[in-house]
C-alpha cells in the first residue's frame, strides 16, 4: 500500500507548482538568513569596545524594513544615544552606518547595484519593474537611483583603474562611424527633441563579423543648440588618443557616414578617408526605382535588374558610369507613357551620386570593410528608448547611455562602485576605532571645564515665566 501511495503522488506531480513552491521556500529562507545576519551584526557592534569608549549608550531596539533583491526584510537594530559637540544628547543607529543605509533609504545597496546592472543591459524602466514584480518600487524610484550617483565620476575612475589600450601592432586601420539622431526627451519638464551624435570606433572585424576593439562616445544637445564642428573634431582626436594611445596617429583612418556636410568637414580635418554609408545610398536607389508604381511584372523585373546592376557598379566604384546610364535611361523614358519613373527621387539619386562620388570611390580601398553607422544608432541609442508611449528626462537618459557605453568600452563602473562601498566601509570602521575615541577624550576634558556650571534645562528655552525666574535664581546661588 505504501508503494502505491508513493506511485500516486508521483503521478500527481506538477512540475510548475513544485518549482514555484520551492522557489518561495528558498526565498523565505534567504530573507530569514539576511535578517539573522543583520541582527547578529547589530549584536556584535553593541559588544564592541570601541562602541563603549566612544560614548555610544544603548537606548532601545527599533525595527526597520529594507528592500533587497529577494524581497523585503524587517530587522531590529539598536538605537544609541551619545553626547554631541554641542553638549546635547543625539541618537544614532550604528548598524545603519555600518551597512551604509541613509535615514530614509528603502533599497539595500545590493538591490541598487542590481538595478543599475539591468540598465547597462539595455533594459527599460518597465522591463526592470517586470524583473522585480513584487517589489514596492516605481519608475520614479529607478530614476532617483540614476540621479543619486555620480556616474561620470565612476566611469572616469573606472577608466584609470581598468582600461587597457589595444595592441597597436594587431591592426592597421581605425574606422570611425558617426551619425545623428533625434530623441524626444524632457528638458526642464518640457518635451524637447534633443540631438545625439554618436561616434563608434573599431579596428576591423573578426571571422564572425564582430567589431574589434569597439569604443563609443556621444555628444548631445537640446533642440535649438548646435554642435560646433571644430570642437567635435577636437573631441574625436581626444577620444582616439584616450582609447588607442598616441599610436593612432600612425594608423590610416576611415570616417564613415551618411554624407552630411559636417561629416565631410570632419573627414578633411582628420585627414581620413571619407566613406559613404551604403545603407543611405541604397535607400536613394530603391526610392528612385520604386516597383510599386508599376503593376506590370515585366517592368518590375526590369527594375530589379537595373537595381542589381547599379549596386554592382557602385561596389566597383564606377560612379561616372552609373551617372551616365541614369541620364540616358531618363531620356529614353520621356518617349513612352506606359513606363514612368519617379523623377523627383530619380533626380535626387543622380545629385546624391555626384555630391558623394569620393565617398563611393572609397569602396575600392583595400581597407574598406563596409559601414554600419545607421545600425550603431539603432543598437546604441534607440534601443534604450524601447517601445511604447514614454519619455525620459534628458539628464537621466544621458546617464543610461553613459553606463551602456562604459560597458562597450570595456569598463565596469559598477565594480568601482562596489569597491568604493567596501573601501568607505573599512574607512568608517577605522575612523570609529581610532579618531572618534581621541576626539571624545579631548572633548570630555573641555566639556567639564566649559559646561561644569552652565546647566541648561528645557523649561528655560521658552518665553519668560515666574517659574523660570525661580529656577534661574537657584542656579545663580549655586554658582
Amino acid at each position: 500500500m505504501g508503494n502505491n501511495k508513493e506511485g500516486i503522488n508521483l503521478l500527481n506531480f506538477n512540475m510548475v507548482k513544485y518549482v514555484t513552491d520551492e522557489k518561495k521556500k528558498h526565498n523565505q529562507l534567504l530573507l530569514q538568513s539576511i535578517k539573522q545576519q543583520l541582527e547578529e551584526l547589530d549584536y556584535q557592534i553593541s559588544n564592541e569596545k570601541w562602541r563603549l569608549k566612544n560614548g555610544y549608550i544603548r537606548n532601545t531596539l527599533v525595527p526597520r524594513t529594507i528592500l533587497t533583491q529577494e524581497g523585503p526584510v524587517t530587522f531590529r537594530r539598536t538605537k544609541y544615544k551619545y553626547i554631541g559637540a554641542d553638549g546635547r544628547w543625539h541618537y544614532k543607529y550604528l548598524l545603519d552606518d555600518y551597512i551604509q543605509l541613509d535615514k530614509w533609504q528603502r533599497l539595500s545597496l545590493d538591490f541598487i547595484i542590481a538595478i543599475l546592472d539591468h540598465i547597462t543591459s539595455k533594459q527599460t524602466y518597465k522591463n526592470i519593474l517586470a524583473v522585480f514584480p513584487n517589489m514596492d518600487i516605481s519608475e520614479r524610484t529607478i530614476s532617483n537611483i540614476i540621479k543619486k550617483y555620480n556616474i561620470k565620476e565612476l566611469i572616469n575612475e573606472s577608466f584609470k583603474l581598468q582600461y587597457e589600450v589595444p595592441d597597436s601592432s594587431k591592426y592597421e586601420y581605425i574606422y570611425i562611424l558617426t551619425d545623428d539622431t533625434w530623441e524626444d526627451l524632457l528638458v526642464k519638464n518640457k518635451s524637447n527633441e534633443c540631438r545625439y551624435r554618436l561616434v563608434t570606433f573599431h579596428t576591423g572585424k573578426d571571422h564572425n563579423g564582430r567589431l574589434l576593439n569597439k569604443r563609443q562616445f556621444y555628444w548631445s544637445v537640446p533642440k535649438g543648440a548646435k554642435i560646433n564642428t571644430k570642437k567635435f573634431v577636437h573631441e574625436i582626436t581626444n577620444q582616439l588618443l584616450k582609447f588607442y594611445g598616441i599610436s593612432y596617429k600612425e594608423k590610416e583612418l576611415f570616417l564613415c557616414g551618411d554624407g552630411a556636410g559636417w561629416i565631410k568637414i570632419t573627414a578633411q580635418e582628420l585627414k581620413s578617408n571619407y566613406v559613404l554609408d551604403y545603407f543611405h545610398l541604397s535607400q536613394y536607389i530603391h526610392k528612385a526605382f520604386n516597383k510599386k508604381r508599376h503593376l506590370n511584372p515585366a517592368y518590375r523585373s526590369l527594375f530589379d535588374k537595373i537595381i542589381t546592376e547599379i549596386k554592382t557598379e557602385i561596389i566597383k566604384g564606377n560612379v561616372n558610369k552609373i551617372i551616365t546610364f541614369l541620364n540616358d535611361f531618363k531620356n529614353i523614358t520621356k518617349y513612352t507613357e506606359e513606363f514612368k519613373i519617379d523623377l523627383e527621387h530619380y533626380n535626387k539619386l543622380i545629385r546624391y551620386l555626384k555630391n558623394h562620388q569620393k565617398g563611393i570611390e572609397s569602396y575600392q580601398h583595400q581597407g574598406y570593410i563596409g559601414s554600419c553607422s545607421e545600425a550603431m544608432i539603432s543598437h546604441s541609442i534607440k534601443a534604450y528608448m524601447g517601445y511604447g508611449a514614454k519619455i525620459y528626462k534628458y539628464e537621466s537618459f544621458n546617464v543610461i547611455l553613459d553606463l551602456a557605453m562604459a560597458q562597450t568600452n570595456g569598463l565596469d563602473p559598477l565594480k568601482v562602485l562596489k569597491d568604493n562601498i567596501i573601501a568607505y566601509h573599512e574607512q568608517e570602521i577605522k575612523y570609529y576605532r581610532q579618531n572618534i575615541w581621541k576626539w571624545y577624550q579631548h572633548w570630555k576634558k573641555d566639556y567639564h571645564k566649559s559646561y561644569e556650571r552652565n546647566i541648561e534645562l528645557p523649561v528655560l528655552r521658552y518665553k519668560k515665566t515666574q517659574i523660570q525666574d525661580i529656577i534661574r535664581n537657584l542656579l545663580n546661588k549655586q554658582k
